[in-house]
């Protein structure tokens, strides 16, 4: 029984680690961008 419960455990640290990951991502991406266009890249 311990192990049942101990899956859904680890999803859920697996999912925090991907939200994490994708927030951090998304935040890079935004001042990637907002540099090229400071840099007269892009629209």
């Amino acid at each position: 029984m311990n192990r049942v419960t101990a899956i859904p455990h680890n999803n859920q640290a697996d999912a925090a680690r991907l939200d994490v990951a994708t927030c951090l991502r998304r935040d890079f991406g935004k001042q990637v961008t907002a540099n090229l266009k400071e840099l007269g890249y892009g629209g």
